[in-house]
């Protein structure tokens, strides 16, 4: 019966790990390209305000996975070409860098169809330079990154290329599209790269002296002046070291009475058990 039980409590711990609330294994773009919304729409700022924006001439773009685990999009014709958005955030992309929407700008993000038949938006936009879906840009070729490069990639294809793997380096960024071979694998393909741009410091020993007379002068504007007190670094370690040493010797002392106890107290066993067998 305890075994019974302590199955049942086992099941009901991973239920309870496991089933709380829902948990995606990617990122917020591959959610947005595999058609985790209702739509990602595409359009002109009419009207905006401090979270919403009305959007005229709107598109609703494909999701890269169409009929996937993650795809509920609604179909093209039943996203309205004027619609209002709400729950608006900053920009997270801006070709035009302002933080805000506004008015005659070209907005793209990702929203939700509420019962009241406003949308809600699931991120922050985008925004980008036109409506064009062959030719728009997030971000301009200066200013360009990973990201946005794999954004115009995605809008490009018509949602075709959305599987995409990015790379971190010292000295440059990569962006990769992922293709399939005929044996099921992934093939990653470069399809952009940023070089990262080193600001080199000059060393401290080629800076250039003073001369005399600015030496001079910094010697008679100091003259008479308290020098604060400081503590160097050096100085400073040295006391962290005197503490740890201190401390370190008072954690031995106390393992020392701690182990003199215990053979103490076992020594004084073995004494009495001998006293016992004697009198045997």
């Amino acid at each position: 019966m305890r075994k019974l039980w302590t199955a049942v409590a086992a099941a009901i711990f991973l239920t309870a790990a496991l089933g709380t609330g829902t948990a995606y294994g990617h990122d917020a773009e591959y959610g947005m390209w595999s058609g985790e919304q209702n739509g990602l729409l595409l359009g002109i700022v009419e009207e905006a305000g401090e979270d919403w924006v009305v959007l005229k001439e709107v598109k609703a773009l494909p999701s890269g996975d169409k009929g996937g685990v993650n795809d509920r999009q609604l179909p093209p014709e039943e996203v309205p070409e004027r619609l209002k958005v709400t729950d608006l955030r900053p920009y997270l992309i801006s070709y035009n860098k302002v933080e805000k929407p506004q008015a005659g700008q070209c907005l793209l993000v990702s929203a939700d169809l509420e019962k009241n038949g406003e949308w809600k938006a699931l991120w922050p936009p985008y925004e980008v330079s036109s409506l064009d879906t062959s030719t728009l840009e997030f971000q301009t070729d200066e200013d360009k990154n990973m990201y946005g490069a794999a954004w115009e990639r995605f809008v490009h294809s018509g949602g075709k290329d959305y599987r995409f793997a990015f790379e971190h380096g010292d000295l440059s960024d990569t962006l990769y599209l992922q293709v399939p071979r005929d044996d099921g694998t992934m093939e990653n393909q470069i399809i952009f790269q940023r070089e990262n741009k080193i600001e080199s410091q000059a060393p401290d020993s080629l800076e250039a002296a003073p001369d005399k007379e600015t030496a001079a002068v910094q010697e008679s504007a100091t003259a008479g002046q308290t020098e604060p007190e400081t503590t160097p670094a050096a100085q400073a370690a040295g006391a962290e070291t005197t503490q740890a040493e201190e401390t370190g010797t008072a954690s031995m002392g106390l393992e020392t009475v701690l182990i003199a106890i215990a053979a103490g107290f076992f020594g004084g066993m073995v004494i009495s058990r001998l006293r016992k067998n004697k009198k045997r």
